[in-house]
């Protein structure tokens, strides 16, 4: 029989860095997308730190029939619907225990709602799994409680919960998601959901609004309903880790679609430094035909005058041989400063001023939580932050080209 799991429960926000087994592994679970809208322009007045702090929440009680498919995935029966569950692995060796003992049990499941938006494709209901129990010993099935800052965002029409994650949330892949819950909910009072519009002034933006209140789930609709307030709505928002998007590359196709860095698809150093074509001798100039070679000057040949006299041969000898040398020598540096000079540039020109996210991480051949690590002792030492890479310095500012930020080369003191 399903038991309750002994586990704490953790915070909504928390993220699971235990290793998961193999048969758990979703390559899909955590793509929830950015979709943060673009409300840096909003002014939010933060909470203070004498008074009570609220915090972003999202998590409820369900009950249903489980089931596992051939791809041993679990799934939760509510009527006709299924939804997809995720146990993070440091529960999953139990959940799979209490499953094989009890198949056809329908325990009670505490869950943090998670909502999937893919382009292209219909939204994803799915719940993570925090704990279970034969008895219910939370909220009726089917209540949640969500507490997060009411809006709208552009992928959706219907106005969401927008559950951030808490300020002293910690994320090792340095994404901090935010999860945006449909909700349907008509209120009495001023308080109205945002939605962002950049043709509107920054002074005149209407207020966002943090909401904590009961909301019940509702399969047909796929959404949440309005039950009743927690506490009343307020205009202090608590602090919260901002979702960090990637600058999308436009000479790289598909970049937008590859958000996460990739170690498997990643090439080692020397990988790179064997693929690299050999130098050739002497200088390489630039044509529209391609780059060919361009040898340095070579050696004039001495000039000797044919005289009669032995003497004045000599001394004809010696001169050319002195002419020869004095043109060798004036040659031989500038043909070498020359070709330093246009090795320099090529260098240069082939260095890539800009860099997102993901290349920064490829260049310095370092893990996702390795970087994020860097970064956050970066920006307590510069802004705009500043990391080293072969001897060249890039600061991290925002892309002139478009949203999000990207990496920039510093050159003489200026980026």
């Amino acid at each position: 029989m399903f038991t309750a799991s002994n586990t704490k429960p953790p915070q909504s926000n928390e993220v699971d860095t235990e290793p998961r087994q193999l048969s758990e592994i979703d390559p899909q679970e955590d793509i929830l997308s950015d979709i943060d809208a673009d409300l840096e322009l909003a002014d939010i007045p933060s909470v203070d730190d004498e008074q009570p702090r609220p915090f972003f929440r999202a998590i409820g009680t369900l009950k249903g029939k489980i089931e596992k498919d051939e791809e041993k995935k679990f799934w939760l029966c509510l009527g006709q619907n299924k939804y997809r569950l995720f146990i993070p692995g440091y529960k999953y060796l139990a959940w799979l225990k209490e499953h094989e003992n009890k198949p056809d049990s329908s325990p009670f499941l505490r869950v943090y709602p998670k909502y999937r938006i893919i382009p292209r494709k219909p939204p994803e209901i799915y719940f993570q799994v925090v704990a279970w129990a034969e008895e219910n010993i939370w909220s009726e099935p089917g209540i949640f409680t969500l507490q997060g800052v009411w809006q709208f965002i552009p992928q959706l029409r219907t106005p969401v919960i927008s559950v951030y994650r808490n300020k002293d949330a910690v994320d090792p892949i340095g994404k901090f998601s935010a999860a945006h819950i449909p909700v349907l909910m008509r209120r009495e009072d001023d308080t109205r959901p945002f939605k962002f519009n950049p043709k509107i002034p920054k002074e005149d933006l209407p207020p966002r609004w943090f909401i904590q209140s009961v909301f019940k789930f509702i399969p047909s609709r796929e959404c949440w309903g309005w039950v009743e307030d927690i506490e009343p709505p307020t205009q202090r928002i608590p602090r919260y880790q901002k979702p960090i998007k990637e600058a999308p590359d436009a000479n790289k196709p598909g970049q937008a679609e590859h958000k996460s860095y990739d170690k498997g698809q990643a090439h080692s150093k020397s990988d790179r430094d064997s693929a690299a074509p050999q130098k050739r001798p002497g200088i390489e100039e630039s044509t529209s035909e391609g780059t060919k070679s361009v040898s340095s000057h070579p050696k004039p040949k001495p000039v000797i005058k044919v005289v009669k006299d032995s003497s004045e041969s000599v001394s004809a000898a010696t001169e050319s041989q002195a002419v020869s040398k004095v043109e060798t020598e004036s040659s031989t540096p500038v043909a070498a400063t020359e070709s330093k000079t246009v090795s320099k540039v090529e260098k240069e020109s082939s260095t890539p001023m800009i860099l997102s996210r993901s290349e920064m991480i490829e260049k310095l051949e370092i893990s996702e939580s390795t970087f994020y690590k860097r970064m956050t002792q970066a920006k307590k030492e510069t802004e705009p932050p500043i990391l080293e890479c072969d001897g060249q310095r890039w600061a991290y500012v925002d892309n002139a080209n478009g949203k999000g930020k990207v990496f920039q080369l510093i050159k003489d003191g200026k980026s």
